[in-house]
């Protein structure tokens, strides 16, 4: 991952420099010229993981996926291979071929362009090359490689990261302690337990609200209920759409609470970045290999915002909690592999339901509702890290807790916005606004403040 100290200075560099420099409009236009062909390539590939995540199709669901790891486990993650096999089958591996050799081609032109924009083109042309590696590789049965490709494309867990997670979790447990102290607890358990839970139509009902409010809606975002994701998706473009679609899985459940926490995170970061792309001329494209990390890390700064607004209780530094649970566990899946035990999944469920036990224990429930309720918790987090990539975790999940410590720093340092209104690798911000991008930055600011507003306002007129 990129030093994020260095690419602050060199935001604030260069919003410096341009002030006093006049922009040679032909390098937006030779970089649009670019990126428009990238786009045409790899499109379809932008979401690569989607291949892998679990869903009902082929039998597969998040209500029996872990069960069938559990009863299988001798047989180790290599089980899922004939799961997950019959969505490649119909990927033809020349077409795959052909992208990648395409890409190489704009790669190559760009060599010999603006230095601005060859590093741009550079970076997400191998960052589109990259996912459609992971599908070539895993045509031609080299789930090895597959996985060196995956981590290209969305990076690995270290031992830094590993250490740094396990910091925030122990961090927690002494906040969550030192709550309980003070009598505190009790208050916001009993709310919690007696909150709705809303089912999909409910979501989509205040989803479509909060577009309509901030007038989103205005560039063609629909919402639609699905029973073939596993997860609220924002995508520009999808197969049978010919508009902007948030996808809202058909089980989906929420408090209301969380409603407004995912207005914050899908409608006013995720579908905000696509109308950012379509004002700036490149629709649908992602721009860079780490675009993706602090992007979600933005959204959950968002989502902390408003229920820190709704609750008035939120741990300091610990707005990472799930992404928390993620890096820990991939990381003893890690340590599995090594030992060549990859096969007992068991070892790594018993290690994350043991740390949120304790977290519940700590949030003041007892221990029978504990028990139940990281039975449920850790079901979902090794179902997400057990994901794809045979016979290893899949690490597209390490974005959340990554993405959200960089975001911080980020916002700290006043240049939050930046990954808000795009969706662009932070460390590529400089060289954009150097060809002339980022100039009407100001409206689209103004749009991510007014969803907040609208989501507070949501919550106490609902």
């Amino acid at each position: 991952m990129f030093d994020i100290d260095f690419v602050i200075k060199n935001i604030k560099d260069a919003e410096r420099e341009i002030k006093n420099k006049k922009i040679d409009p032909s390098l937006k236009k030779k970089f649009i010229f670019y990126a428009k062909e990238i786009y045409e390539i790899g499109k379809d590939f932008e979401m690569i993981y989607s291949y892998f995540e679990p869903n009902d199709k082929n039998n597969r669901s998040f209500k029996n996926e872990l069960e069938r790891y559990l009863e299988n486990k001798e047989k180790g993650i290599d089980y899922q291979i004939d799961i997950e096999y019959p969505k490649l089958e119909e990927i033809n591996i020349q077409y795959l071929e052909k992208k990648i050799n395409e890409l190489e081609i704009i790669k190559n032109k760009a060599k010999k362009e603006n230095r601005q924009i060859k590093n741009i083109i550079i970076d997400t042309v191998l960052a589109y090359q990259s996912k459609i590696g992971i599908l070539v590789e895993l045509k031609k049965e080299n789930n090895k490689k597959a996985f060196e490709y995956a981590k290209k494309a969305y990076g690995d867990v270290d031992e830094d990261l590993y250490n740094e997670a396990l910091q925030y979790y122990k961090k927690r447990i002494l906040f969550l302690e030192e709550r309980k102290k003070r009598g505190f607890a009790d208050h916001i358990v009993k709310k919690i337990i007696k909150r709705e839970k809303f089912d999909a139509q409910d979501i989509k009902k205040y989803f479509d609200l909060a577009l309509k409010k901030s007038s989103l809606n205005k560039f063609g975002f629909k919402t639609i209920i699905d029973s073939n994701v596993t997860s609220i998706d924002v995508r520009y473009n999808s197969a049978g759409y010919n508009f902007p679609v948030i996808f809202i899985p058909r089980e989906r459940r929420a408090g209301k609470r969380k409603i407004f926490q995912l207005i914050a995170h899908e409608i006013g970061c995720h579908s905000l970045a696509n109308i950012g792309n379509k004002e700036l001329g490149i629709d649908g494209l992602s721009v860079g290999r780490d675009w993706e990390i602090v992007h979600e890390g933005m959204a959950l700064v968002n989502e902390e915002i408003i229920k820190e607004i709704i609750m008035g209780d939120s741990f300091p530094e610990f707005e990472i909690r799930l992404g928390v649970y993620y890096i820990l566990a991939m990381q003893k899946a890690k340590e599995m592999i090594r030992k060549k035990k990859k096969g007992d999944i068991k070892i790594v469920y018993n290690y994350i339901f043991g740390l949120h036990q304790k977290e519940m224990l700590a949030m003041g429930y007892n221990k029978k509702i504990s028990k139940e309720k990281a039975r449920e918790f850790t079901k979902k987090i090794l179902i997400r890290i057990y994901r794809g990539l045979f016979p290893y975790y899949f690490p597209k999940d390490k974005t959340y807790f990554e993405g959200m410590t960089i975001a911080l720093k980020m916002k700290k340092n006043k240049v939050d916005i930046y990954p808000l209104i795009s969706k662009v690798d932070p460390k590529l911000i400089p060289d954009l606004i150097k060809i002339g991008f980022y100039k009407d930055s100001e409206i689209l600011q103004k749009k991510a403040i007014k969803i907040k507003i609208i989501a507070e306002q949501m919550w106490e007129n609902e």
